[in-house]
């Protein structure tokens, strides 16, 4: 499945997540870790907001020499 996000929307996403651990360490929560699937889910936003940053810089990702 494929969703087009806006820059801001992914940051956002990525805030809500971070916004979600911390409000949870609040109400006496034993661990301030991340779920698996929170983890997994920042690894996929991050890479596209680098992507983005790729595509807008024209950086592309070759192998050096």
């Amino acid at each position: 499945m494929k969703i087009n996000l806006t820059r801001r929307e992914i940051e956002y996403i990525l805030f809500l997540i971070s916004e979600s651990n911390e409000s949870g360490m609040e109400d006496g929560a034993i661990t301030s870790e991340y779920s698996e699937e929170d983890l997994q889910l920042m690894e996929k936003l991050e890479t596209a907001l680098r992507a983005l940053d790729n595509e807008k810089f024209g950086i592309k990702n070759e192998p050096l020499n």
